[in-house]
């Protein structure tokens, strides 16, 4: 059975939803779950260029209907949560070390989602830990990146 990257801190989540996923996403276990708004107001995983997260989806792995908006998830905003994610890139101690409490950006391959740690371009995750043995990190959503101003 495949390790599954999630929740690192436990407490006050807020959980929305559920909410309708675009055609086709794929949400893999060994991978991050932040998702963004699309175009048509469905659920999707943010990647590179996105710069409005609403939350990290409440799912295991799973890969939505190829009919838009039948499969639905519910959604944790929880600023105050930490989730582990890969990393795209290795790291040693002391790189973590000079990582910690820095932003990043998302970049998916290959339907995984990592900590892009050498982008700081929309800078929507904030690193405040990781395991240097799995190369993985301990990401917040970046507040200041949340949501999007106006409702037109």
């Amino acid at each position: 059975m495949a390790l599954k990257y999630g929740e690192v801190t436990t407490g006050n989540s807020c959980i929305v939803g559920p909410f309708e996923v675009a055609a086709s996403e794929v949400f893999k276990d060994l991978s991050g779950k932040y998702v963004k708004m699309d175009n048509n107001r469905r659920l999707a995983l943010a990647g590179s260029g996105d710069t409005e997260i609403v939350g990290w989806a409440l799912t295991g792995e799973i890969t939505a209907s190829s009919s838009a908006g039948q499969t639905k998830l519910c959604v944790d905003i929880s600023t105050n949560k930490v989730w582990e994610i890969p990393a795209d890139d290795t790291f040693t101690e002391a790189e973590l070390q000079a990582m910690m409490f820095k932003t990043c950006d998302l970049i998916v391959s290959n339907n995984i989602q990592y900590a892009d740690i050498g982008e700081s371009n929309e800078d929507v995750i904030q690193i405040v830990g990781g395991n240097v043995e799995r190369q993985t990190l301990y990401v917040r959503l970046n507040p200041n990146k949340i949501c999007a101003t106006g409702v037109a």
